[in-house]
């Protein structure tokens, strides 16, 4: 029997949610949610998005493209600029040193 994976709940601070949402409204298409590790699925079609303290719930859903995983300044290049980031420094101050992080590709972001 095939398992198969529809859907997968990726978790963010209400603060980086906030501006995932802002850059959607100014450039529908398709975004990068970086995170930390590598928790992230592999194959997905939609994504849920559970925010953290202190809202606590489902905000939103989008359609799942593929994650990348590697080096944190080579995935900056890559797709910092489809990021809720402003610039590499806020990038940095989120990656709190790590060397490798996850990029999460998804379109068609809808939130609450």
């Amino acid at each position: 029997m095939k398992r198969e994976h529809y859907a997968f709940i990726l978790i963010a601070d209400e603060k980086y949610w906030n501006k995932l949402c802002e850059r959607n409204k100014v450039s529908r298409g398709i975004q990068a949610f970086l995170r930390k590790n590598q928790v992230a699925p592999k194959n997905a079609q939609k994504l849920l998005f559970y925010v953290k303290k202190p809202v606590m719930q489902i905000r939103g859903v989008a359609d799942f493209i593929e994650r990348l995983t590697g080096d944190s300044g080579e995935l900056w290049r890559k797709y910092g600029t489809e990021s809720c980031f402003e610039s590499f420094e806020e990038y940095s101050a989120f990656a709190e040193g790590r060397s490798r992080m996850t990029v999460v590709m998804v379109q068609e972001l809808r939130g609450t």
